[in-house]
């Protein structure tokens, strides 16, 4: 599988390999609008997702400062705590896939 495959995960100290192996969480990643060399273009993947949530974060460390309260920091525990006390915030996506690539 993917975690025996040499040099697929990253150094050591920065993967838990006794994990899940899977993303905590996820945004959508297709048919995101950029403009690019002055042109509209339709883009796909991770580079749109991840961009995504880490501007969820911090906004939601903004709204936080601006309020006198600490930044999130490692946001993992907050969310399985709201998760686990509200679970319907949620959606646990169990199946699919990361085929990206309509163009």
């Amino acid at each position: 599988g993917y975690l025996a495959i040499p040099g697929a995960t990253p150094p050591a100290g920065d993967f838990n390999k006794t994990g899940r192996a899977y993303p905590d969480v996820s945004a959508l990643g297709h048919a995101y609008y950029i403009q690019l060399s002055g042109q509209v273009v339709g883009v796909d993947g991770t580079s749109c997702a991840c961009p995504v949530f880490a501007g969820v974060l911090a906004l939601l460390n903004a709204y936080k400062v601006e309020n006198g309260q600490a930044k999130l920091g490692f946001a993992n525990p907050l969310l399985y705590k709201m998760a686990a006390e509200h679970p319907a915030a949620f959606t646990d996506i169990t199946v699919g896939s990361n085929d990206c690539t309509s163009f």
